[in-house]
């Protein structure tokens, strides 16, 4: 098997928070890939934390690099990566709205959900449980991501990200729906 360089793509690293999600599933996996053999690192832009759940940690102080498609692809590059995984948000689909792709690099780029894609009445029962006031915050981003679906941002999404990881296949179906390619839209 071919060891591969593969960056872990986050744009915080909370050490206070590192066993919670979603921290937990990244470090989970970079050190399943170093264990597969892979050359696994973690970039972010948290200063003072040398290595993550035994994986090397290297500092990337730009933080726009990290909320846009073509920073993550930059990153790629600039860390002479072979893949990158990184935790898509809903700014980052709004990002790839852009006209034109970013250019092909070496690189390719996995986005993973790792947590339930929200549709309109879930949202909205969400926001009007009292029991649920503490998640109101990640519920924003629920309904960012809700929105960013609705309005067609994800259709571009092939351009800049080469694959889709879900949790789950009912989200994989949401996605696919909403316009990103089934080959390139996975369940884990």
């Amino acid at each position: 098997m071919e060891t591969l360089r593969i960056v872990i793509i986050t744009e915080t690293l909370p050490p206070a928070q590192l066993n919670l999600q979603p921290w937990r599933y990244l470090g989970r996996l970079a050190r399943a890939l170093q264990q597969e053999g892979h050359e696994a690192f973690a970039v972010t832009t948290e200063e003072g934390l040398p290595s993550w759940n035994g994986v090397p940690v290297v500092r990337h102080p730009e933080r726009g690099d990290f909320r846009t498609a073509r920073g993550l692809r930059r990153l790629l590059q600039d860390h002479n990566a072979d893949g990158g995984v990184v935790r898509m948000t809903a700014s980052l689909f709004f990002s790839m709205r852009q006209s034109t792709p970013p250019a092909a690099s070496r690189g390719r780029l996995i986005g993973v959900f790792l947590r339930p894609l929200h549709g309109g009445p879930d949202l909205a029962r969400r926001f009007l449980d009292p029991d649920l006031a503490s998640e109101t915050l990640l519920d924003m981003h629920h309904a960012a991501l809700y929105a960013s679906r609705k309005l067609g941002t994800w259709r571009e999404a092939s351009g800049y990200v080469d694959e889709f990881v879900f949790l789950w296949e009912s989200d994989r179906l949401s996605a696919v729906w909403a316009g990103l390619a089934a080959g390139s839209s996975h369940v884990v």
